[in-house]
């Protein structure tokens, strides 16, 4: 990461910021959302290439006369450990009213595709988390309960970003995150697998 930083003149503070305010404006953590940076050492990239070459890092280009970082990397790279990085990742997200509207952003969020088991998965995950007594009797809401589930798959995301995967499926994401046996239980009923 300090390498990384040697070569951005953007202050990280204003980078994060910006990327949460891009995801947030897109609805959707595409690569193709970006955030402008000023780079220490200014060359005409005509194509994204990553900061530091061959390590997973943070894409840019040359867009529209401007240097431009994938927003969604920028969380990814730069988040820091786990809670600093779930921080960030409540901050970007659309809130959650209903299982619907997770289902749906689960499906359709990344530019890495989720396959229907990983996201029966964790939608099985929620609806554990809404209708179990246990979590029900907290004093969290459903929507920091949604909000929870759609943190695990930005996790998910983070590996499949860092390991270079298109498509993501359960199995795949069993090194950063697999369900509960209950959730495990309450998937093969839905999903009937």
């Amino acid at each position: 990461m300090a390498r990384a930083l040697k070569k951005v003149k953007t202050p990280l503070a204003t980078l994060k910021r910006d990327a949460i305010d891009a995801l947030k404006q897109a609805g959707h953590w595409g690569d193709e959302v970006g955030v402008a940076i000023r780079l220490a050492t200014t060359h005409r990239a005509a194509r994204r290439q990553r900061l530091l070459h061959g390590i997973p890092s943070p894409r840019y280009g040359y867009v529209a006369g401007q240097y431009e970082m994938a927003a969604v990397d920028v969380l990814h790279f730069f988040g820091g450990n786990r809670a600093q990085r779930s921080a960030l990742y409540q901050e970007a997200m659309p809130t959650f009213a209903t299982l619907e509207c997770l289902e749906a952003w689960l499906s359709h969020f990344s530019s890495r595709r989720f396959q229907r088991d990983l996201v029966d998965a964790l939608f099985a995950q929620a609806e554990v988390y809404l209708s179990d007594p246990f979590y029900r009797s907290g004093i969290l809401t459903p929507a920091v309960w949604l909000r929870m589930v759609a943190v695990d798959a930005a996790e998910i995301d983070r590996y499949a970003w860092a390991q270079g995967y298109r498509t993501l499926n359960l199995a795949k994401s069993a090194a950063v995150w697999s369900p509960p046996r209950s959730h495990r239980q309450a998937a093969n009923r839905r999903t009937k697998w």
